[in-house]
């Protein structure tokens, strides 16, 4: 057999996660949007995609790998239900985040994860870093800083900017948490059980928000439930089981760096469909952070565990 083939060959899916995970990142904020603007109150679509994603996900993951789910250990389904929990809660940071304030500043501020996604993987998982990750890490935060400046100086921050600010930072921490908790476990557990598993406990977590705040469910169009479905496939299929994916294959702040790029889309699209045009410090900053993910990006070994 050639191992050289086949490591080729898991390479490039890993690579093609990545990608898929980055084109999600930049497109779901639009297609959320999108959902928020058909009425449906943010915690609904939270709940819905979640379950859509978790049911559609269901006969795949219990036909291929129903018994590698059932024979989990306590540990595991706890630790798989902690990162469903993170990712949940990432979710509601992200879209209350939509409501206050613009795509730009959002998609920026959540890309300050690499920062909390170091702290945590040096402080509890052992990891050590090259000084080119840390370098490549800053040089990234100093080019978001930038694009920050530059769209509050170019365009309307949103009804709450200071708001929707803190609320992206908070979705950075738990992006953080939630690919750091992944790293660890998914080494243990096959591709589709602790995707299936964590998108489970995401769904149990936001059920648990729709009985504390009853939201409306019902009495939209089919239009508005269109655009759910569009969210939950982008979001959940196309943009977190390649990340679940990733997780095995790249350290996660390798992954939180290389989601920048989806920074720089982000702004193509605001220009596209909201007339969003970039000023220089937009410009100069995401010419900084591909630099700097290009950098931290070369072959070699950018992490140990302890």
């Amino acid at each position: 057999m050639d191992h050289s083939a086949t490591t080729d060959q898991r390479d490039w899916r890993a690579w093609g996660a990545i990608t898929m995970l980055v084109l999600s990142a930049a497109g779901v904020p639009v297609l959320i949007r999108m959902a928020q603007a058909e009425g449906i109150p943010s915690i609904s679509i939270i709940s819905l995609r979640l379950i859509m994603a978790t049911v559609l996900l269901a006969p795949f993951a219990f036909q291929q790998q129903g018994a590698e789910i059932r024979n989990m250990t306590a540990r595991q389904w706890g630790l798989v239900f902690l990162a469903g929990a993170f990712h949940a809660l990432g979710l509601y940071f992200l879209f209350f985040a939509l409501e206050a304030t613009t795509l730009l500043v959002n998609g920026v501020l959540r890309r300050l994860s690499p920062l909390f996604t170091i702290l945590i993987e040096t402080m509890f998982l052992g990891a050590f870093f090259s000084r080119r990750i840390w370098l490549g890490t800053f040089a990234s935060l100093i080019g978001m800083v930038l694009v920050v400046f530059g769209a509050v100086e170019a365009i309307d921050a949103g009804p709450q900017p200071f708001l929707g600010a803190l609320l992206s930072i908070g979705s950075a921490v738990t992006m953080a948490f939630y690919l750091s908790i992944g790293r660890g476990i998914r080494a243990e557990l096959p591709f589709l059980a602790y995707t299936w598993v964590l998108f489970l406990g995401a769904t149990i977590v936001s059920l648990i928000v729709m009985v504390i705040f009853r939201p409306q469910v019902f009495g939209f169009t089919p239009y508005a439930y269109f655009t759910v479905f569009l969210v939950a496939i982008g979001a959940q299929i196309l943009g977190h089981m390649p990340a679940n994916y990733a997780v095995r294959h790249f350290p996660a702040t390798i992954i939180s760096l290389l989601l920048q790029f989806a920074v720089v889309m982000s702004a193509v699209l605001g220009f596209v469909i909201y007339n969003e045009i970039p000023n220089g410090l937009q410009i100069v900053g995401s010419l900084i952070m591909i630099g700097a993910i290009v950098w931290i990006s070369r072959p070699g070994e950018p992490a140990k565990s302890n």
